[in-house]
């Protein structure tokens, strides 16, 4: 994996484990992670970054990860 997907990866976890933490549904979780994955390569796409589906693919599967470890934890 290169290292700027495992950053959207982690980054997408990280993202997921806030509405968690508030007490919120795993599915409010992903959509959480993805929503601002997609913000963030809109974004890319309309400025001088560099958008790419597989960023934010990348996010939402550290999404997915982090609810899947969120719920095997609790």
């Amino acid at each position: 994996m290169q290292k700027d997907k495992a950053k959207h990866f982690v980054v997408g976890g990280l993202l997921a484990a806030i509405p968690l933490a508030f007490g919120f549904g795993y599915d409010v979780a992903v959509l959480f992670a993805a929503g601002i994955g997609a913000i963030k390569e809109i974004i890319d796409d309309h400025t001088p970054g560099h958008e790419e589906f597989m960023d934010f693919f990348w996010t939402f599967v550290g999404g997915l990860v982090a609810c899947g470890i969120w719920w095997f934890l609790t």
